[in-house]
């Protein structure tokens, strides 16, 4: 079963990568860390505050249905998301999916699905997702690159496609930018310096 951990290190999230293998050196890496009674405790930074006037470019505004079917992936993908902000609906089948969506589909923003899955692919469940909510926005991800994926005929170019491992910044960059296309906000932050 392929291994997913999050190399976490004392650096800002967007320089944190996703580490998948089947090897059981990242077991022992992962298991060491956490083990390590030799590293000082440290209180978690307190959150950042809210700004009313940004409320329409904060993630939490978002929500967010996420289609995995390897448990340890959609685990670490929903926290990633929940820990940025935004509200995650999972489903580890297409079907799981269809019926979230069915009950949800009028608070869904973005939906982010695995391309290789159980039942259908993900392009045949965004295809069915569409058909109620064709303003739908869609980021595939999988283990394949996307040149095979296209020449198998599963994907076509013109979709937005990340391919795993990814870091955690490539993949919030990915979720942000479509966000922001599909939902443009009127807020403007300030330019830098003033």
């Amino acid at each position: 079963m392929l291994l997913l951990a999050a190399i976490v290190q004392k650096q800002p999230p967007s320089s944190h990568a996703f580490a998948m293998g089947t090897g059981t050196e990242q077991d022992e890496t992962v298991r060491s860390t956490k083990n390590d009674s030799h590293m000082p405790e440290e209180t978690p930074p307190s959150p950042p505050e809210r700004n009313a006037a940004a409320d329409d470019t904060v993630p939490a505004s978002k929500t967010i249905l996420l289609v995995e079917d390897e448990e340890a992936i959609m685990a670490i993908g929903k926290e990633i998301l929940e820990t940025t902000g935004y509200t995650v609906l999972t489903a580890s089948t297409p079907q799981e999916a269809i019926d979230l969506f069915q009950r949800s589909s009028d608070v869904l923003h973005l939906l982010v699905t695995d391309v290789i899955l159980p039942e259908m692919n993900g392009k045949e469940l965004a295809s069915a997702l569409k058909e109620t909510r064709p303003d739908l926005s869609v980021l595939f991800t999988s283990g394949y690159s996307s040149e095979v994926l296209e020449d198998d005929g599963i994907l076509l170019e013109e979709v937005r496609f990340i391919q795993k491992p990814y870091s955690i910044g490539d993949f919030l960059q990915q979720v942000r930018e479509l966000l922001d296309e599909s939902f443009p906000s009127a807020y403007q932050p300030p330019p830098p310096g003033t």
